[in-house]
């Protein structure tokens, strides 16, 4: 066997370490392949970022519609963001995306009222709470996005959707807030009923639109059970 010189040695050997950068090191700008999770399918965490995969095992990347609702994966390898991750809390192609990804015409909605309001959460519970009241639906399987579109853009609605616009803001603003779905005390029992649920700072809040509309008084985070409000029972997460 001809012996290798010294010279040879580390040329080779540098040449394999350059290869190796090549397979190993991200080229922003370009795809590359992404550590998965065994049979990926549907949403996946991978290092803290969400990814969403087909039934084929391909990741979704650009504009994918999930449940009626739109997201964007990354679908460039940039500094900023790692390929076919969510987008959240931001602008893609003029369209507001939520800090949960969310993209549809209840964000739109809720984005344009949030500037009018100065970016204001309690100015914008105001302007839910004052909705006129108006018999609507109260099938909470129509999803919240559907009761905030209402009340955005017909200016009325019931409980549901004043809760539902409330909701929207809110997220936006960067709140922990879920849009619930329950019962309250009525004239003849339990009665169906909807509202918001903030979580800061350690307690859960209630934020109830329609309470203050009905009652006079004050509905803005309020917690379950406080003097001269309403016991809420029963209630379940609409997101």
């Amino acid at each position: 066997m001809k012996k290798v010189s010294r010279k040879s040695y580390i040329c080779i050997l540098m040449s394999m370490i350059l290869t190796a950068l090549v397979f190993v090191l991200p080229i922003y700008g370009e795809e590359k392949e992404m550590p998965l999770a065994e049979n990926p399918s549907g949403w996946q965490e991978i290092d803290g970022e969400r990814y969403y995969f087909r039934e084929d095992g391909t990741m979704g990347l650009g504009w994918i519609t999930i449940e009626n609702d739109y997201y964007y994966f990354y679908e460039k390898e940039t500094e900023e963001h790692k390929l076919g991750s969510m987008a959240k809390n931001t602008v893609i192609d003029g369209y507001v995306i939520a800090p949960n990804g969310v993209n549809n015409q209840a964000v739109q909605e809720a984005a344009v009222l949030v500037n009018e309001m100065d970016y204001n959460i309690a100015k914008c519970y105001n302007w839910c709470a004052n909705l006129p009241y108006e018999i609507n639906v109260i099938d909470d399987s129509v999803g919240s996005a559907w009761f905030a579109k209402y009340g955005f853009e017909h200016g009325v609605g019931n409980c549901y959707v004043m809760a539902a616009t409330f909701y929207y803001c809110a997220l936006l603003l960067g709140y922990d807030a879920h849009h619930i779905s329950g019962y309250v005390p009525g004239d003849y029992g339990l009665t169906p009923h909807s509202w918001v649920e903030i979580n800061f700072g350690g307690k859960t809040y209630i934020c109830d639109p329609d309470f203050e509309e009905e009652t006079g008084m004050d509905g803005y985070m309020i917690t379950n059970g406080q003097s001269d409000t309403w016991i809420y029972t029963a209630f379940h997460k609409m997101n």
